[in-house]
């Protein structure tokens, strides 16, 4: 990741609040400076939330730089949070608060340290549109889970973007962008000079199926596109990583939609499906390195963990006491994996070390079990087990 050139200019608002009586310690505490510059409004401030434990603290000093990058052509802003409890900060919560405006444009960031710390940030547009470029420098030695939420109103547009940082190390830089795509669903992009044992949750106000996207044990890069529907879904990474876990929800409790995608390596990855009767799921992914998809739509969960020694697996099915299973690798081994499709009254379950297939179709009639097949696979010890209400799971492959 190359970052952009640091020379800028602009002007820099500052507030110190001193609490000099005990009577608002434990209060909902706001306050703010309001200013005008030329043409621009400029807001700065903080909020002390009446939570159990917390307290207003005895000294606070925010600051706000209002910043003109040349070479990006763009304005960027640098905050500073100086947090001071008599009593430590254990257990402490504060949001620093700060806005721009001129004209119809206007900025709004809310950032909440959980506990409070001494923070520095630093927000930069790059040459690439909708990228921002985002710089911590955490001056405390506690561990903080930072919440910032970004608005912006430009005439009658609003978009809110909110990313939490748990645990915000000693310092952070990295580029960001998430924006809808035009089809429906989302995608991220996310680029960094080194991984950082720590997780970013993206969350958003965009239309879709999925809100929140947690990046766990954040990579060097990562470029993630998606539309999580039941039919034609899609999910497309491209990592650089050493172990890197992708989520999507459409909520934090309780998601209908939700999917996993566990300790991700470097490389390319795309599956596609259609959880449906009859349903598919096609992953290509750059062989050698293994894969863990945990996905939960609705009614129906696929989970598909595979070592990929090839770099194709795909397989379709039609799941009722008639049906069939399709199985193909390009007739390229996988070295092992496990596969489960189920949903409501319906399942199937594949086991195998090594598969290799390719075309292999094995049709079936239950009571009394008949089965015929066509195409390739190696081995034939693999295992199928089928799963229907009225029966329960009945192995229809693997028993010879």
């Amino acid at each position: 990741m190359e970052f952009e050139p640091d020379l800028a200019v602009g002007a820099i608002f500052s507030i110190t609040i001193d609490r000099i009586t005990e009577d608002i310690k434990d209060e909902n505490f706001t306050v703010t400076l309001e200013t005008t510059f030329g043409e621009s409004e400029v807001q700065v401030g903080y909020w002390s939330p009446d939570t159990e434990g917390n307290e207003v603290p005895d000294s606070v000093t925010v600051s706000l730089m209002v910043l003109y990058y040349p070479s990006q052509k763009g304005i960027g802003y640098k905050l500073a949070l100086i947090p001071d409890y008599d009593g430590g900060n254990a257990d402490k919560e504060i949001v620093m608060l700060a806005s721009y405006c001129k004209g119809d444009i206007e900025k709004d960031f809310s950032i909440k340290f959980d506990p409070a710390i001494e923070t520095q940030m630093e927000y930069k547009p790059t040459r690439s549109e909708g990228v921002w470029q985002y710089e911590f420098i955490r001056f405390s030695e506690s561990d903080s889970i930072v919440t910032t939420t970004l608005r912006k109103v430009d005439g009658d547009e609003e978009r809110k973007t909110t990313f939490v940082i748990d645990k915000l190390p000693k310092e952070m830089s990295f580029m960001l962008e998430f924006s809808p795509l035009a089809q429906g669903g989302g995608e991220l992009l996310y680029e960094s000079d080194e991984m950082y044992d720590t997780e970013l949750r993206v969350e958003t106000d965009f239309p879709g199926e999925c809100k929140y996207a947690i990046v766990k044990n954040t990579p060097r890069r990562i470029s993630a596109k998606w539309n999580p529907s039941l039919l034609n879904g899609f999910c497309s990474i491209d990592i650089e990583s050493e172990g890197t876990d992708f989520v999507l929800k459409d909520s934090l409790i309780d998601p209908d939609v939700n999917l996993s995608i566990n300790n991700l390596g470097s490389s390319d990855l795309t599956a596609t499906w259609n959880l449906s009767q009859p349903g598919s799921f096609t992953l290509v992914k750059t062989p050698g390195t293994g894969v863990d998809i945990h996905l939960k739509m609705y009614d129906w969960i696929a989970n598909i963990s595979a070592e990929m020694t090839s770099e194709y697996l795909s397989f379709s099915w039609y799941l009722d006491m008639s049906g069939f299973v399709a199985i193909d690798t390009n007739w390229d081994p996988v070295a092992a994996v496990e596969i489960e499709i189920r949903a409501e009254g319906i399942g199937i379950g594949i086991i195998a070390e090594p598969l290799k297939a390719e075309d292999f179709y094995l049709e079936w009639t239950v009571s009394p079990l008949q089965i015929d097949w066509h195409g390739f696979i190696d081995p034939l010890s693999m295992d199928i087990y089928l799963f229907l209400e009225s029966i329960g799971w009945i192995q229809i492959w693997g028993w010879f």
